[in-house]
């Protein structure tokens, strides 16, 4: 939460808000080096006169992803619903709110600390006093907690007055930065340092200076002098899985010229240099199929490049785990860039049936094995009951979005500490399926009760269904002979039963990824499609009735979605 109106150079302000609580799976996420990057490049795009409701998307998307959802143990996982608030509302602006509190002192208020530890573990132990269990594992679940902020400095009065100036006390006196015109010393030993460290190669002492690139200001300081080597050093352009040439203003022929001809690069960053135009992007994704992740920031790449690109070539991004780019990072419900997978959520007894839709642009076959197998673990797990009161309730559900916009995770990696690549698309309503050759999966729940399916739509087919419904509700308005409500309802349902089998191609999981295999991308590693299959073959397995019954969707099921107003209207 902040405020519009604040000094003329404010240095603090809220980016984004949230109206609950549970932040230390937040700030794992937030320290990774590729997710810091990303927040850095949104704060410092803070400088138009008016900021939008929700002006850093990535970051507060990782703060609701982070803050909802915990699929790390399915048999212990976490989930609630959340939703965004302006960041401009004040500090007593929001409902159920305390303010601004200092983190301990917030614990503190709902939980004060037990006096008499000893005693509390003791009758704990024994079991005579409930209250005392109780005491006991909330006393333990808030010491885990604390210790997470022990390296985070207490933001002061001063810099809270200058976010929200108009809650701050009346004798607060916001602080100004004064800069000085003098150079520092760490400026004036900069550049010979930096020069010896080249001439002598990587010693240690290079990721020295990388950490010198997170402080202000010391990033284009460094890159001034690095563009100042003639030639560069081929020491700079290390030949290996990961480069980075962020921030040198090389022309797109040169960026090709350096880059290894024949190589497994997996990560490459081209950030802060406006000379690299779509079309080197273009040849970098076509050298390097290993490609699996390439930052784009602050670069001559523009939304509408990047869609067009996805639109007529998208097996260039068969295997990119990570396009990271602002096209992609505008919010859940703001961008209008085409999908290459939707999950979609029709839920027969929340909210009216209305169903909702997270999409993606692009995706590997290993991210949607790994999202579904985060997301069905809990329903496949051995209390399932908790699955519908944390994951489906939500509208839309946080943990589906958590766990489709996380890149794939490398063996040993803990979901706590997953990348995420993207803020996924969100939709209410179920225009995914007609809109094109795109893949979907549906979950239909019904009290517990699952169909679920790998849909691809037939467009065509789709497309000649809708105009013949159209011309049947317009015959209600024909002046001379018009038809009643039942005689277009039967009609439609001629209609559905006609194009049923003709609209839709529905695969079970392991059918579905022998698809994708078939349009040539790459099969999910083979202990990953067995972990997934054995959560559908667990549920397949429950009898009609058993909370967590699932069993694949038919084409008729589906039509009934389709036929109603909601979609036939727009």
């Amino acid at each position: 939460m902040g405020e519009r109106h604040q000094p003329d150079k404010p240095n603090y302000r809220c980016i984004g808000a949230l109206h609950i609580s549970a932040i230390t799976r937040f700030l794992k996420l937030m320290k990774l080096k590729d997710h810091a990057e990303i927040i850095r490049e949104e704060v410092l795009e803070l400088k138009a006169p008016v900021i939008p409701a929700i002006p850093c998307p990535f970051t507060s998307f990782l703060l609701s992803s982070a803050w909802s959802t915990d699929l790390s143990n399915p048999e212990d996982m976490y989930g609630s619903n959340t939703s965004y608030l302006p960041t401009e509302l004040g500090t007593l602006d929001a409902d159920n709110n305390d303010g601004i509190t200092v983190i301990d002192e917030y614990v503190r208020t709902y939980y004060p600390e037990t006096k008499d530890m000893e005693e509390v573990a003791l009758n704990a132990i024994k079991g005579s006093h409930t209250q005392a269990q109780k005491n006991w594992l909330q006393e333990q679940i808030v010491m885990s907690i604390l210790p997470a902020f022990d390296s985070i400095p207490l933001i002061s009065i001063h810099k809270l007055a200058e976010a929200w100036p108009r809650f701050a006390p009346e004798e607060t006196v916001i602080e100004v930065i004064n800069e000085s015109e003098l150079p520092s010393l760490t400026d004036l030993a900069l550049p010979p340092a930096l020069e010896l460290a080249l001439r002598n190669g990587d010693n240690g002492d290079n990721e020295k200076f990388e950490q010198l690139l997170f402080l202000p200001d010391k990033a284009r300081k460094i890159r001034d002098i690095l563009r100042a080597q003639s030639p560069m050093p081929d020491a700079e352009v290390k030949h290996d899985k990961f480069i980075d040439l962020s921030g040198f203003h090389l022309t797109g022929e040169q960026v090709i010229a350096v880059l290894p001809q024949d190589g497994d690069v997996e990560i490459l960053k081209l950030s802060h240099n406006d000379q690299v135009k779509i079309d080197t992007v273009e040849k970098v994704l076509t050298m390097y199929p290993s490609l699996r992740r390439l930052v784009l920031l602050k670069t001559g790449v523009t939304d509408d490049d990047v869609v067009a690109l996805l639109k007529d070539k998208p097996k260039l991004f068969h295997r990119m785990e990570a396009f990271i780019h602002p096209a992609f990072m505008k919010g859940p419900d703001v961008s209008k860039i085409p999908s290459a997978f939707t999950f979609v959520s029709l839920q027969d007894f929340y909210f009216d049936g209305v169903p909702t839709s997270i999409s993606l642009p692009y995706f590997t076959t290993g991210q949607i094995a790994q999202a579904l197998t985060d997301f069905l673990g809990p329903l496949a797990a051995k209390n399932p009951y908790q699955f519908i009161d944390s994951v489906i309730s939500g509208f839309p559900s946080r943990a589906l979005m958590a766990a489709c916009a996380s890149q794939l995770r490398r063996e040993g990696q803990p979901w706590g500490e997953r990348l995420v690549s993207i803020v996924p698309n969100l939709a209410y309503a179920m225009m995914a399926l007609p809109e094109r050759q795109a893949w979907n999966f549906v979950l239909r729940d019904n009290l517990g009760e699952f169909l679920y399916g790998f849909v691809r739509c037939n467009s065509e087919a789709f497309d000649q269904y809708a105009k013949e419904c159209e011309e049947v509700r317009s015959h209600m308005k024909d002046a001379e002979n018009p038809l009643t409500q039942e005689e277009v309802d039967t009609k439609l349902e001629a209609l559905g039963e006609a194009y049923t089998s003709r609209l839709y191609d529905i695969y079970d999981a392991r059918d579905f990824f022998r698809q994708l295999e078939l349009e040539g991308r790459e099969p999910p590693a083979p202990e990953m499609l067995a972990q997934l299959s054995d959560i559908f073959s667990t549920l397949g397995s429950k009898k009609k009735g058993d909370y967590g019954f699932m069993q694949l969707i038919t084409a008729r099921e589906l039509l009934v979605y389709i036929q109603t107003p909601l979609f036939l209207d727009m």
